[in-house]
């Protein structure tokens, strides 16, 4: 999904993903804060947003997420 132009929020449906393992969303317009269920993402490993308009902080939870590196 890197460099695609996307803009908007994260879809919520988004986060139940729950077996993905990688998310690439940087380079593209996408605004809004990243969701504290993102958690729920147990199998992600790589997330990259670099290069957005997102807001906020990124939620406390996502430190805890032992596969996130």
């Amino acid at each position: 999904m890197q460099a695609n132009r996307f803009a908007g929020e994260l879809p919520a449906a988004l986060y139940d993903m729950m077996f993905l393992a990688q998310l690439d969303i940087s380079d593209n317009n996408i605004s809004g804060p990243i969701q504290s269920n993102v958690t729920l993402m147990r199998y992600l490993s790589t997330f990259y947003a670099s290069n957005n308009a997102l807001s906020g902080s990124i939620p406390d939870e996502v430190f805890s997420m032992p596969s996130l590196t």
